[in-house]
């Protein structure tokens, strides 16, 4: 009931900020939220409806706002923090020309405060008793490996676990790299480009060692409410991952795999899902060029 509820209540929001119909279409029957959400039960798409409040929170200049609900994803999530910076930009009405820079370092301020006040509380408890999540997630991070797609050829170049650690600073200069380019856009319209908080969680899932198929529910509502179709044509490959051994073993009895089996998957999957990626991408930005023209001869 708690994912019918959540999911429901990202359709709410998209209806009611002004999402077309046929996009509400293609995230109610979207594959991931059928197979994933529904059939699975995986709680990523809560994530994805704190985030999607989170942006609601910052175009709307709520500032604690903002940061509780970026709070309470990472509190579910952890992997949520990669938005965390493009959320730190102030609206564009606390950036106009000639304003202080104390109001700006009022926003951060601000959500730095939900934010923090916000992990306290959910933390809080599990301190009190002396338990906490670091070892596992330190496990997770450290030995973790499943369907990677760009990391795979990290690994090729910096084999062992130097890989990960080139993998995680090469996430954050693409981080630094798409809040650089956000900004660029947002001076050339005026301010009205929202943060792309999808794109910097699909960068995170093409880096990470490990990309379980339900990760993609994060930035599925995010890009349908940003209107890219990109990360909803990637999202439906994501399933291709459960082609790997130990899947195979379960549904047919095949048992010749070895030791790593029940976290390998074939490189061809993960290339068809990074060309799909990519295609997609294109393919976005292509009608989204074309629709501009439109716009301008009309």
């Amino acid at each position: 009931m708690l994912l019918l509820a959540a999911d429901m209540a990202v359709l709410g929001l998209l209806a009611r900020h002004g999402v077309s119909t046929r996009w509400l279409l293609l995230y109610a029957v979207h594959p991931l939220i059928l197979k994933e959400a529904m059939g699975s039960a995986h709680p990523d798409g809560v994530v994805a409806l704190l985030l999607l409040l989170a942006l609601l929170a910052w175009r709307r200049r709520f500032a604690v706002a903002t940061g509780a609900m970026l709070g309470l994803a990472a509190g579910a999530k952890v992997a949520a923090l990669v938005v965390l910076p493009l959320l730190l930009f102030a609206p564009p009405e606390n950036q106009a020309d000639g304003q202080p820079a104390g109001r700006i370092r009022g926003w951060v301020k601000r959500v730095a405060a939900g934010f923090a006040l916000v992990l306290v509380v959910l933390y809080v408890p599990f301190v009190w008793r002396s338990g906490s999540d670091i070892v596992a997630l330190g496990i997770f991070g450290n030995e973790w490996r499943f369907n990677p797609l760009l990391f795979r050829l990290i690994e090729v170049v910096v084999p062992g676990p130097a890989a990960r650690v080139l993998a995680a600073l090469l996430i954050v200069a693409g981080i630094g790299a798409i809040c650089w380019g956000w900004r660029r856009q947002s001076l050339r319209t005026g301010g009205q480009t929202l943060p792309p908080l999808d794109t910097a969680l699909v960068l995170l899932l093409v880096l990470s060692p490990v990309v379980n198929p339900w990760y993609w529910l994060w930035a599925l509502p995010l890009s349908v409410f940003l209107g890219r179709g990109w990360v909803a044509a990637a999202g439906v490959f994501a399933a291709i991952s459960y082609f790997n051994t130990s899947v195979l073993e379960q549904a047919i009895g095949w048992n010749g795999a070895g030791p790593d089996a029940p976290y390998a998957v074939p490189w061809p999957l993960a290339l068809v899902q990074l060309l799909v990626l990519g295609a997609a991408v294109y393919a976005d930005r292509v009608g989204a060029a074309d629709k501009r023209r439109l716009q301008c001869n009309g």
